[in-house]
C-alpha cells in the first residue's frame, strides 16, 4: 500500500476515535447533569445516606463519612441529618415545628396543670433511614411535624392519670415521664425515629388551685397547732406517769445492769473453772499416757523374759522326753536324796492324853 494512502487511513481512524471519545464524554456529561447526585456522593459526620439502586429497587443505608461512587440514573442517593433534634413545648404561641405552645394537662381529679417548659430530644435511627425518607422525605424534612402526631396526646394521657397533688411528687412525675417515653418510642419506631430523653419543669397550677393549696397549708398549720396544744394538755396529766415510768425504767435498768454484771462474773468463773478442769484433765491424760507407755514397755520386757524362760522349759521338757523313764527315776532319786525322814517312838492316844494332862 502506498505511504500517502496509509497516512490518510491513519488520520481518518484517529479522527473517528476522537469523535467517538467526544461522543462518550458528552453522553457521560449529559447523564451527570441529568442525575440528581452525579458520580460521587459525599457523606458528612452528621449525615446518613440512603443509596437506592433504580434497577432493583434495593436501598442501602450508609453513614460512613467520605465519598461514595454512583452510576448516574441507575443509582440515586438521599441524605438525612442524623443530629438529635429538640422538640420544645413552651410559651403560648407556635413558632416552628419544634417550638410549640406549652403542654396543658387535665388531671384525674378534674383540675388543670401545665409545664412551663417540656423538652423531647429525638433523632433518627440510622439503620431505619429508609423509613424516614419514605415517610417524610430526605434532608431535614423529618424535623417537621414528626413529633406533633404523638407527643401532646401521649404526654396528656400519661400525666393525666394522676391527680394534681400526686403529680407534684418527684417519683410520680418520673414514672409518668418514663411511661410517656416508652409510648412515644413505640409510636415513632415505625417512622424510623427514636426518643432519647424527655425533660420537664415542675408542674404549674392556676391561681385558684394555688389559693386552695395555700388555704390547705394554713389549715394544716392550725391543725398542727391544735395537736401541739392537745399534746401539752396530755403532758400536764401524764408528767407524773412519765416520771414514775422513768423511775421504774431506771430501777429496771439498774437491776438489769447488776444482773448482767453477776451473769458476766458467773460466766467468767465458769470459764475459768472449765479451763482449770480441762487443764487437769489433760494433765491426767498425759500422766495416763506416760504410765501406759511405761506399762507397755514393762509388759514387752516381761513377755521377752518369759518367752525366753518358756523356751528354756520347752528345751528341758524336750530333753526329758527324749530320756523317757530314766529321767523320771533320776528325778525321784534326786528328790528322795533331799528328803529328811524323822523316826519317833510309837505312843498311843491315851498316853499322849495323859502326858498332856500332866503337863
Amino acid at each position: 500500500m502506498p505511504a500517502p494512502r496509509l497516512r490518510r487511513l491513519l488520520a481518518r481512524a484517529l479522527e473517528l476515535t476522537a469523535i467517538l471519545a467526544l461522543a462518550v464524554l458528552g453522553v457521560v456529561y449529559a447523564m451527570s447533569r441529568a442525575s440528581s447526585t452525579g458520580f460521587l456522593v459525599e457523606i458528612e459526620d452528621n449525615q446518613v445516606a440512603v443509596l437506592v439502586d433504580n434497577r432493583t429497587g434495593e436501598a442501602r443505608v450508609d453513614d460512613t463519612p467520605g465519598y461514595h461512587a454512583l452510576i448516574p440514573w441507575l443509582q440515586d442517593a438521599y441524605w438525612l441529618d442524623k443530629s438529635p433534634v429538640e422538640y420544645t413545648m413552651t410559651g403560648d404561641t407556635w413558632v416552628n415545628f419544634n417550638l410549640v405552645p406549652k403542654l396543658v394537662v387535665r388531671a384525674s381529679d378534674g383540675s388543670t396543670f401545665w409545664f412551663d417548659t417540656l423538652k423531647i430530644q429525638y433523632a433518627i435511627r440510622p439503620e431505619d433511614a429508609w423509613k424516614v425518607i419514605r415517610d417524610a422525605g430526605a434532608e431535614y424534612s423529618w424535623h417537621q411535624g414528626a413529633m406533633d402526631a404523638f407527643a401532646r396526646s401521649v404526654l396528656r394521657d400519661e400525666f393525666g392519670r394522676h391527680t394534681a397533688e400526686e403529680i407534684t411528687r418527684a417519683e410520680v412525675l418520673r414514672d409518668a415521664t418514663l411511661r410517656a417515653k416508652e409510648r412515644l418510642a413505640k409510636g415513632l419506631a415505625a417512622r424510623g425515629l427514636v426518643v432519647n430523653e424527655i425533660l420537664t419543669s415542675k408542674p404549674a397550677f392556676p391561681n385558684e388551685f394555688e389559693s386552695i393549696v395555700q388555704r390547705r397549708r394554713v389549715a394544716d398549720r392550725e391543725i398542727e397547732t391544735s395537736v401541739q396544744q392537745l399534746d401539752q394538755l396530755r403532758a400536764s396529766r401524764d408528767d407524773r406517769m412519765a416520771k414514775l415510768k422513768r423511775d421504774k425504767e431506771l430501777a429496771e435498768t439498774l437491776a438489769r445492769d447488776e444482773l448482767t454484771k453477776a451473769l458476766a462474773k458467773s460466766r467468767r468463773d465458769a470459764e475459768r473453772a472449765r479451763a482449770d478442769t480441762i487443764t487437769a484433765y489433760q494433765a491426767k491424760i498425759r500422766a495416763g499416757d506416760a504410765r501406759r507407755a511405761e506399762l507397755l514397755s514393762l509388759a514387752d520386757s516381761s513377755v521377752e523374759k518369759y518367752s525366753k524362760e518358756a523356751e528354756g522349759f520347752r528345751a528341758r521338757a524336750d530333753a526329758l522326753a527324749a530320756q523317757g523313764q530314766l529321767a523320771v527315776r533320776k528325778t525321784l532319786i534326786e528328790n528322795l536324796a533331799k528328803t529328811e525322814i524323822v523316826l519317833e517312838p510309837f505312843e498311843s492316844k491315851e498316853a499322849r492324853a495323859m502326858r498332856a494332862g500332866g503337863n
